[in-house]
């Protein structure tokens, strides 16, 4: 059993490994042995996973719901203050672990910052300056992207005379480290859902909605006091995907009818 991130592994599978005289392999190997592994995606958690360790009791609750009555107030209440602890916190596991230890916000942020700076040494560390550029651009471009009107992604809005051509390579490296996700426009509402996608339009959202939130400095006492902000839509969107991801057969588009009329998210089941 191993676990890892992607990077390495997509940087250096087409190496030679050799095998030193005491049997072992060279660390600077990343061979891949195709067919003999089962692949496990690991996905932040999902509310319901954070629910359970942040309150047993009203995950139990949480569990039990059925139907389209009226929630108890009081749970009701509850519920929604462990949503927004959510939005703030997202589910990366050390995260979460560290704010149910602490209940300190400022930790919480610093374990945040830390892991999105982790990810782009990891940019860096694999590619090249150029192209390591062009990543971070992209990566850092997910919040004002999703703070226009239209949510759709334009690259020219990266920077004067960006173009497609430019930074495809850059979005495709962050989806296959899994740093975003993204999800497509489809042109109509029939099955199936994958022939339908316009390729070209889509929106990007990010890994967890914590770091989301991180990046676009969105304290937790603006989410805790129900404060208004135009930036509260595109994190509820990002949440929602969050938990959709893993359902389904794991396609998940956009249906827009017109400028002014949207579906956020299609699924097929």
């Amino acid at each position: 059993m191993a676990a890892g991130i992607l990077l390495g592994t997509r940087i250096g599978k087409n190496r030679k490994c050799r095998v030193r005289d005491d049997g072992g392999v060279d660390n600077a190997c990343f061979s891949y042995p195709v067919g003999k592994v089962e692949l496990l995606d690991i996905e932040p958690l999902a509310f319901s996973e954070f629910l359970c360790a942040y309150d047993s009791g009203l995950h139990s609750f949480y569990e039990s719901i059925s139907g389209t009555s009226p929630l108890p107030e009081i749970f009701h209440r509850k519920l929604l203050d462990a949503y927004d602890t959510y939005l703030f916190t997202g589910g990366m596991p050390e995260v979460v672990a560290d704010y149910l230890t602490k209940r300190d916000p400022q930790s919480t942020r610093k374990l945040q910052r830390d892991l999105i700076a982790l990810y782009e040494d990891d940019i860096v560390k694999y590619n090249g300056r150029l192209d390591a550029a062009k990543i971070l651009v992209v990566l850092r471009a997910v919040v004002p992207q999703l703070a226009k009107e239209n949510e759709k992604f334009v690259y020219g809005a990266l920077r004067e005379g960006a173009r497609g051509r430019g930074y495809e390579d850059a979005i495709e490296w962050l989806l296959a480290s899994r740093m975003v996700r993204r999800v497509h426009n489809v042109g109509a509402m029939k099955f199936p859902l994958a022939a339908q996608e316009v390729r070209s339009s889509f929106k990007l959202y990010h890994l967890d909605v914590g770091l989301l939130c991180e990046m676009a400095g969105i304290p937790q006492s603006a989410l805790v006091t129900d404060a208004d902000f135009d930036f509260k839509g595109p994190m509820v969107e990002n949440y929602v995907l969050q938990q959709l991801s893993g359902h389904g057969d794991g396609r998940i588009g956009y249906y827009s009818e017109r400028a002014d009329r949207e579906i956020d998210f299609v699924m097929q089941l």
